[in-house]
C-alpha cells in the first residue's frame, strides 16, 4: 500500500473530492431539468399565445360580421325613413302648388272685378317696399 492511503487526510481530501464531484454532478442535472423545465414552459407559453391570437381573431371576425349586419340594418332603415319623407315632402310641394294656383287665380279674378283698387293696392305696397328699403 501506498502511504497516501495511510494518511487520514488523504482519505478525507479523496472523500471531499468524491463529493465535489458528485455536487457538481447535481448542478449540472438540476441545470438541464431547468432548463427542459424553462423550454416546456416557453413551448406552453407559445402555444397559448397562439391560441388566443387564434380566439381574438375569430371574435373580431364575429364583431365584423356583426357590424356589418347592423349597418345594413340602419341603412335599410334610413332608407326607409328618407322614401317616407320624400313622400310627405312631395304630397307638400303638390298642397303648396295647388293653393298658389287657386290664390293665383283668385287674385287674377278679384284684379278684373276691381281693377282701380288693385293699383291702389299694388301702389300703396310699392310705397311701404320703397319706405322699407329706402337710403338715407
Amino acid at each position: 500500500m501506498s502511504d497516501e492511503t495511510n494518511i487520514p487526510g488523504a482519505a478525507a481530501s479523496e472523500e471531499a473530492t468524491a463529493e465535489t464531484a458528485q455536487a457538481g454532478e447535481n448542478i449540472q442535472n438540476g441545470t438541464s431539468q431547468i432548463r427542459q423545465g424553462a423550454e416546456h414552459l416557453r413551448s406552453a407559453a407559445e402555444a397559448k399565445v397562439k391560441e388566443f391570437k387564434s380566439i381574438a381573431e375569430e371574435k373580431a371576425k364575429q364583431l365584423k360580421e356583426t357590424a356589418e349586419v347592423k349597418a345594413k340594418e340602419f341603412r335599410a332603415t334610413a332608407e326607409a325613413k328618407a322614401q317616407e319623407l320624400r313622400g310627405h315632402a312631395e304630397k307638400a310641394w303638390g298642397q303648396a302648388t295647388d293653393k298658389a294656383k287657386v290664390l293665383r287665380e283668385e287674385g287674377e279674378v278679384y284684379v278684373r272685378r276691381n281693377p282701380s283698387g288693385a293699383v291702389l293696392g299694388a301702389l300703396a305696397a310699392g310705397f311701404v317696399l320703397g319706405l322699407l328699403f329706402r337710403k338715407n
